[in-house]
């Protein structure tokens, strides 16, 4: 499995094996011989993997993007020639599909269903109208490598058309079908229903996020109403004001938004003011967006340029080598800045070019934190991983921004840096007066550094866990979408490989759990932790079983809330089409 798909992704032209790929890489970014050396015996001891785009992408004659993706702004006009617009919008996400980057985008800025449209004397169709274009234009275009584009969608929790929004995927009627198939199984009629949903069904190309607020949160809590707000300026899509357009009770929206995801695992719910007291260049561009995984926030026309370390190699000796991983925090972080600079004119868009010029935003983030538990004896789901995590992300933390300080030395800061904007940051402030202090003495290269990424291919390559999730299953099936071909699969029967090597007779001792093991509520206290040495942001998801209470649901997305998580998806057993199955 592991060869076949990095021969599909990542392979260039004549190229055979790993050491062929991270060699191309290595003499692409790298500038002299020395810096070419190094990176590529970083990656290939297997302790760093760069970003799918810069796996696929990272060579003189290909023109690819070697960012993975943007967040892109759209206007309440349809004039393709305006900025922004829908169609802008629209044929900005083609292209950028086209050079293999997803995209993020929240269409608040759309008017409501109903809305008079003074030009025409019409009424609009309402901002929910335009997510089947949006949709099926990702869901069109081509990204190379058996690769569609990704398209994330957020709406305002306020905008008045949030009911149709939350509701648009219909997947209480998919659960029916399905439910229906379990019961009369040789029925064919019910088969073909199933077949003809999964390929008719609305923004089937597209993820749908929420954007809620404290003030929403609180109204939830206090059982209190909630009001529906639009106005086309920057006063609503930043502050929450507009003209009121309906006043509900919002808990019975709140109620409505956890069915929709208990039923199809979407919406996703992230938490705006959350991510705006966090993003560390609100002063310069308010955060509009999320890329397709919710990792990355942020202004327009950002783009993620992500890599991840392989916790697991630097288990050495039954203990967890912190010297070599700050050695190998400066190199990553020198090789993902100059990863910036060889991609600088790769960028899709114009917007792209000048933004990521701007910023310099990086994605550095882990995998493979439950490989390094079971190696170390330590039981995932207990204080002592809790602590162990902590100390991990501490390190990269203060060694990320160490190397990015060093390197602002070198080559200055990123273009739009201010101390006064920057230091208003939340986590800005929860940096350790010693780094905060440099910084506003020397400046910053890169306006964030730390991202934990899905990781879903590149833990394939590296045999580890994705991200800082615990073990799928101890056994499980992973399933390989097809291009453009949602209801056939390649199926391969996997194990892991930790596990593997570790427990060749499966008989695994105490300390080895899955998802299945661990109480939800601990996996939300364990992203909370880890989300305090992050500065975008964490992709998580709380896998559940088929009959998990709702309203235990909606206590875990309280609880994350509270706790400071700037996301959570939470997904239940047999809600919709599942990659993973257990064996």
């Amino acid at each position: 499995m592991t060869d076949k798909i990095f021969q599909q992704k990542y392979c260039f032209e004549l190229e055979k094996t790993f050491d062929d790929v991270i060699r191309r890489i290595a003499n692409y970014i790298g500038d002299t011989s020395e810096q070419q050396e190094k990176y590529y015996l970083l990656m290939q001891a297997k302790k760093f993997f760069p970003g799918g785009r810069i796996l696929a992408n990272a060579h003189p004659n290909c023109k690819n993007s070697l960012f993975n993706c943007y967040c892109s702004d759209i206007g309440d006009t349809i004039w393709a020639d305006a900025e922004p617009s829908i169609y802008k919008t629209i044929l900005d996400h083609a292209i950028t599909f086209k050079y293999g980057g997803g995209q993020g985008v929240n269409i608040s800025a759309l008017r409501p269903k109903g809305e008079k449209i003074e030009k025409t004397g019409g009424e609009s169709c309402g901002a929910v109208g335009f997510i089947d274009l949006l949709s099926i234009n990702t869901g069109t275009i081509a990204s190379g490598k058996n690769r569609r584009g990704a398209l994330m969608i957020i709406m305002k929790v306020n905008h008045p058309d949030i009911y149709e929004f939350i509701s648009i995927k219909n997947e209480s009627i998919f659960k029916t079908l399905k439910n229906l198939k379990k019961k009369y199984k040789e029925d064919e009629k019910i088969t073909e229903a199933i077949e003809y949903f999964q390929k008719n069904r609305r923004a089937q190309y597209c993820n749908l996020s929420v954007f809620l607020s404290d003030e929403f949160m609180k109204a939830v809590i206090n059982d209190e109403d909630f009001q529906l707000r639009w106005a086309n300026d920057d006063n609503y899509l930043f502050q929450n004001k507009g003209k009121i357009f309906r006043t509900i009770k919002a808990k019975h929206l709140w109620n409505e938004i956890i069915k929709s995801s208990y039923e199809g695992g979407e919406p996703g719910i992230l938490f705006e003011d959350t991510m705006r007291r966090t993003h560390n260049t609100e002063y310069y561009k308010p955060m509009i967006a999320t890329n397709p995984c919710s990792e990355i926030f942020g202004s327009a026309h950002f783009a993620c340029c992500l890599g991840s370390f392989n916790l697991k190699a630097y288990v050495q000796d039954s203990k967890f080598n912190y010297d070599e991983f700050r050695n190998d925090i400066k190199t990553v972080v020198e090789f993902m800045d100059s990863v910036l600079d060889a991609g600088q004119d790769r960028h899709p868009l114009k917007e792209q070019k000048e933004e990521n010029r701007k910023l310099r935003k990086l994605g550095i983030g882990i995998m493979g934190f439950a490989d390094v538990c079971v190696m170390l004896k330590i039981k995932y789901d207990c204080s002592k991983a809790i602590r162990l995590l902590q100390t991990i992300l501490e390190t990269l933390r203060d060694e990320a921004y160490k190397a990015s300080i060093d390197l602002a030395k070198e080559k200055g800061s990123f273009e739009v840096y201010d101390w006064e904007g920057y230091s208003k940051s939340a986590f800005i402030k929860s940096l350790p007066k010693e780094l905060k202090d440099q910084i506003k003495q020397y400046g910053i290269r890169n306006s964030t550094l730390l991202a934990i990424a899905p990781t879903g291919t590149l833990s394939i390559l590296a045999e580890c866990a994705n991200g800082i999730e615990p073990f799928f299953s101890k056994g499980l099936v992973k399933r390989k979408t097809r291009r453009q071909q949602d209801v056939d699969f390649d199926e391969y029967i996997v194990m892991s490989k930790t596990l593997e090597e570790l427990f060749s007779d499966k008989n695994f001792p105490d300390y080895v759990v899955d998802v299945n093991d661990i109480d939800s509520a601990f996996r939300i206290k364990m992203l909370s932790v880890a989300q305090n040495f992050i500065d975008s942001g964490i992709s998580s998801t709380i896998n559940l079983p088929e009959k998990y209470p709702i309203t235990k649901i909606k206590e875990l997305y309280i609880l994350a809330w509270k706790l400071g998580l700037k996301g959570l998806t939470i997904f239940l057993k047999g809600s919709r089409l599942e990659i993973l199955k257990e064996v």
